[in-house]
């Protein structure tokens, strides 16, 4: 192949000087990082909420609006952060999976901060159903792939 056709490709990563080709992520090991990821997630709200509690002793009951901000941020910075960062969460990590751009690509800190906001999506985890990409991959032209 020449090196034309593997520019043309989008896979070239110029870092290396080498073409980096990568298969999709079953949706075996989608559905793998999407169970071990809301684990970590109900873990981490249900710490935040306990902080939230012993921070606001004097407020009694939290509220539906406070316990909603809290999850939804959480999730927000678990995603965008790690993923962000590392190309991965832990479930990711686990599975030996990553995010990429569709063209093979580190996507930015904004592309993947747009793939979070598509998780609190009604219904998103659905959006797997009619093939192996969710709403947050297209929506964010994104892929997960195998590491």
């Amino acid at each position: 192949m020449e090196n034309n056709e593997i520019l043309d490709s989008g896979v070239f990563d110029q870092s290396n000087s080498k073409a980096e080709v990568y298969e999709y992520a079953s949706t075996g090991k989608r559905f793998a990082n999407y169970i071990i990821d809301r684990i970590v997630l109900l873990i981490l709200i249900f710490i935040c909420g306990m902080l939230y509690a012993v921070a606001f002793p004097e407020n009694g009951e939290m509220s539906t609006l406070t316990s909603y901000l809290i999850g939804y941020s959480v999730l927000i910075l678990y995603y965008t952060i790690l993923e962000s960062t590392t190309g991965k969460t832990i479930g990711k990590m686990i599975t030996g999976t990553r995010v990429l751009n569709d063209d093979n690509s580190v996507a930015s800190t904004g592309t993947i901060f747009k793939r979070s906001l598509c998780r609190i999506i009604p219904l998103e985890p659905l959006s797997f159903l009619g093939g192996n990409n969710g709403w947050h991959d297209s929506i964010t032209y994104t892929q997960v792939v195998n590491d």
